[in-house]
């Protein structure tokens, strides 16, 4: 591979394959770095990527800033890309989405030439599913008191999405969109999920109140035994708690956690997903430049 040749372009659906190999042949991936949350948000990042047999990196513009993700695949070829983003973009450029085992990586092949910083705003939380299903123990006390009054004089089910059931998901989607004011990228992202919903094999569930349709979730695998839970939507109040408890419940018994994403550095975010009692709290860093002010 000639460094001066990199070529970044649009993520499209038939780099999925190669993506997620090259992701499950090197392990330790963050959700950022999986085939289904670039391409569900590469218009908000403005994401292209540049991927060959064994190695990726995407390119992103993040909050006006250009940046990379940390490379994946071929150990070769990653240092081959630091040692070109060190002499190309450093001074301009930020490093992102960079694991604990990206980090000593990025240690032990670059000599201190890149600063890296811890970025809290971009961890994720991690929750074992048999824990949250069993909810067990003083500090559950709260989630299974909302539960139960969330739950009181409906009946309620659930199912796991598929072909039969997905126009039940758009009706909540199309409800969902008309009433919330969130903004454009959020609602693009969903619909962009939902209309790729099989392509990208992801997974969710949706919940029925008295046998009318009001809420999914749905995410993808991370790796064998990891779902990233990245899309929840509802149209009645009051049901978050039991969504994510009937999406755990219909998972595939080899997943033991789950990864709901970072809190993006907002207050009370990060307080609701640290209410829920995750397990750890993913370190993730970044590197940037001097001259970088924001992000």
């Amino acid at each position: 591979m000639e460094i001066e040749k990199y070529q970044f372009c649009d993520i499209q659906l038939s780099d999925r394959a190669l993506i997620e190999n090259i992701c499950a042949l090197n392990g330790g991936t963050l959700y950022s770095h999986t085939f289904h949350v670039m391409y569900l948000w590469k218009d908000l990042w403005k994401l292209s990527i540049c991927v060959e047999d064994d190695f990726f990196v995407a390119k992103v513009l993040l909050d006006g800033v250009e940046g990379y993700f940390s490379p994946c695949g071929n150990p070769d070829k990653k240092i081959e890309f630091l040692k070109w983003f060190i002499d190309n973009k450093s001074n301009d450029c930020i490093l992102c989405n960079i694991s604990e085992d990206d980090k000593d990586f990025i240690e032990a092949h670059t000599d201190g030439e890149l600063s890296l910083e811890f970025a809290r705003e971009d961890c994720p939380y991690i929750y074992d599913k048999n824990e949250q299903l069993e909810m067990q123990g003083k500090k559950y006390r709260n989630m299974r008191g909302s539960l139960r009054k969330s739950t009181r004089g409906y009946e309620w089910s659930s199912a796991c999405i598929d072909k039969d059931n997905i126009s039940d998901v758009r009706f909540i989607v199309d409800t969902w969109i008309n009433k919330d004011s969130t903004d454009r990228h959020d609602k693009k992202s969903v619909k962009l999920a939902l209309d790729n919903f099989f392509e990208l094999g992801m997974f969710g569930v949706i919940l029925y109140r008295d046998g009318e349709p009001c809420a999914f979730s749905m995410g993808s695998f991370t790796n064998e035994n990891t779902f990233d839970l990245n899309i929840s939507k509802s149209i009645v109040p009051s049901v978050d708690l039991l969504l994510r408890r009937e999406l755990f419940k219909l998972l595939p018994e080899d997943v033991l956690f789950i990864d709901q994403e970072d809190d993006m550095g907002i207050e009370g975010l990060r307080m609701h997903k640290s209410l829920l009692n995750p397990i750890e709290i993913r370190e993730v860093w970044v590197y940037k430049p001097n001259t970088c002010d924001t992000y």
